[in-house]
């Protein structure tokens, strides 16, 4: 890919530079690949979604949530976790108090009842100030909705560009692949996060 890249007329980048000003630069002075040529760069991000299924019932249940009160917790299409991890962050969201909207994601042959991933009662328990939604959420939509007030995000590249146009704080929980670089970017570069689910002591056993 390096060597073809010296036959391009540009490079088109999904982000923007007042973002990442020193990746910019880097490009900019033809940092990337060193005696070799680089091509101008055009910074076109963010581009984001158009927000997908505007009648979701998810979308209904946000407008009649505070303005920035609810958390917004969703792992990617390809982000699942395993059934006890699900039931910690269910305990975990149950005991904060706090609003939320949770997009879960079945493991692999777990079945798509929401009820048998999570704990016995847990959404009559937190009915009104919570809502788990099977699968799949509008989730630029979401994101843009006023009701959302931070962002659980696995780093994924879309995702991370679509909690930063939101103006939303990011939760990082990276799983696999570039997401941790997102993370540390988000985290350490741009602080426009802070990072949770991964490495550090274990907490102690949630009490039952």
């Amino acid at each position: 890919m390096a060597a073809r890249m010296q036959e391009a007329r540009g490079i088109l980048v999904n982000s923007f530079e007042s973002l990442e000003p020193r990746a910019a630069r880097a490009l900019r002075d033809g940092l990337c690949v060193p005696g070799r040529r680089t091509p101008p760069a055009y910074f076109v991000g963010p581009l984001v979604s158009a927000g997908g299924d505007k009648e979701h019932a998810c979308l209904r249940w946000l407008d009649a949530q505070p303005d920035r009160s609810v958390v917004f917790l969703c792992f990617g299409s390809m982000g699942t976790l395993p059934k006890h991890q699900l039931e910690e962050i269910a305990i975990g969201l149950e005991s904060s108090g706090q609003r939320f909207l949770w997009v879960v994601r079945s493991p692999p042959g777990a079945g798509d009842d929401l009820d048998a991933l999570l704990p016995a009662g847990f959404q009559e328990r937190t009915k009104g100030r919570g809502l788990a939604v099977g699968g799949w959420a509008p989730q630029a939509a979401v994101l843009l909705h006023r009701a959302a007030g931070a962002f659980v995000t696995h780093c994924w590249w879309n995702s991370t560009l679509e909690g930063v146009a939101a103006g939303l704080p990011l939760l990082c929980w990276p799983l696999y692949a570039e997401q941790r670089l997102n993370k540390v970017w988000v985290v350490e570069e741009m602080e426009l996060g802070v990072e949770i689910g991964w490495g550090g002591p274990a907490p102690p056993a949630t009490a039952r």
